[in-house]
């Protein structure tokens, strides 16, 4: 269950005529622009491995998630604002139970298909965060702030330039563990191959600061990536992206050179049925300092029958090769598969349940593990 999203609002919404139009959204309370609507999200889990170690520790967690949402879908401008809190109880290990306050908000300007020149995207949030890590073997409480802003500049009807920068501030409230704060810069260009498909170019600058451990894991990442997105086959869609990456870092430690990948297909078989393949490879920095190379692959099946019922099924692999800040290297690798099934009540409603079943091994022996996590969820948008 996605427990806080944006909505994804096509720019063929936007209006040319104005900059504001009346707003046609069906929300609970109409506005004069946009409409207001409520929403709540729940569910009761299980687990086997609540901090995601060798002990395998299981709890039954309890969440709720009430919140309120603001969306304005029609004019050249894009609005959408969430707020909300999410209410975590533990059956057994209650001294975590939380309050976590989640906000997110996105503005952008959507280009038309004729006479465009540019496309402008604002976003940001700030997230309280309870969750474990196989990086980390704990149950973490982090404060997240973000921040970015995306341009699109277009010189014809097939080139472009692009430009987006983000900025992420991970700040850790559990005792003994670090605090990251990234920034991140991304330019190059763009080319329309056809009404479908476009490739594309980047570099990418990235720099993370660690703070709260001794020796810190501070590093600058530079990438060179090229892709393509859009309708790559007739019932394929998606972004391919490739490339190769180097990090270094402050301190007395080798550089590391990489590859980049970044897959996200949907192959729409039919009406009713999705089949989507995720593949990413990338580096990031843990809250334990540990700088990480992990690859991550992922395939997920979903099939609609009528109106009401689908079913989900799908599994991954995961390997990932850590740099220890006190020396040497720590290896990990792990597969998983999950099943599911969701029902939507109404319009409004949609219940559902989730199994997951996680197998990890490790050269550092509190990382090897299995985990189970079973669910029942509910979400509701009015």
């Amino acid at each position: 269950m996605n427990l806080f999203r944006l909505l994804a609002v096509p720019a063929s919404l936007a209006a040319p005529i104005a900059l504001f139009s009346p707003s046609k959204v069906d929300g609970l309370v109409d506005l004069p622009y946009g409409g207001l609507f409520i929403n709540a999200e729940t569910e009761a889990a299980y687990t086997s491995n609540l901090f995601l170690t060798a002990d395998e520790e299981s709890d039954m967690i309890f969440t709720v998630l009430p919140g309120l949402e603001y969306l304005l879908a029609e004019g050249v401008v894009h609005v959408e604002a969430h707020v909300g809190v999410e209410f975590i109880r533990f059956a057994d290990w209650s001294r975590f139970d939380a309050e976590n306050f989640k906000s997110r908000a996105l503005l952008s300007f959507p280009h038309e298909d004729r006479g465009r020149m540019f496309f402008l995207q604002i976003d940001g949030g700030f997230d309280e965060v309870t969750s474990a890590t196989a990086a980390d073997g704990a149950l973490l409480q982090e404060d997240v702030a973000s921040a970015g802003a995306g341009l699109e500049y277009f010189f014809s009807d097939r080139s472009s330039a692009r430009l987006r920068g983000n900025y992420r501030d991970r700040d850790a409230r559990t005792a003994g563990f670090a605090s990251r704060r990234t920034a991140t810069l991304r330019a190059g260009p763009a080319f329309a191959y056809s009404d479908r498909l476009t490739m594309t170019g980047a570099l990418r600058y990235r720099n993370t600061d660690v703070s709260g451990a001794t020796p810190a894991l501070d590093s600058e990442d530079y990438a060179l990536l090229v892709g393509a997105e859009g309708r790559l086959l007739a019932l394929l869609v998606g972004e391919v992206a490739v490339g190769v990456q180097r990090r270094e870092f402050d301190g007395d430690f080798d550089a590391q050179t990489e590859p980049y990948a970044f897959v996200g297909l949907t192959w729409e078989a039919d009406a009713q049925t999705e089949i989507t393949l995720s593949l990413s490879s990338d580096m990031e920095t843990s809250a334990s300092n540990l700088s990480g190379q992990t690859v991550r692959v992922s395939l997920e099946a979903g099939r609609g029958t009528g109106e009401y019922w689908r079913f989900r099924l799908g599994g991954g692999y995961e390997d990932s090769t850590y740099v220890r800040a006190a020396g040497g290297r720590r290896n990990d690798d792990e597969w998983w598969v999950l099943g599911g099934v969701d029902y939507v009540l109404n319009r409004h409603v949609t219940l559902g349940c989730e199994t997951t079943f996680a197998q990890r091994g490790s050269d550092f022996s509190n990382a090897n593990y299995d985990a189970v996590r079973a669910a029942l969820f509910a979400e509701a948008r009015f």
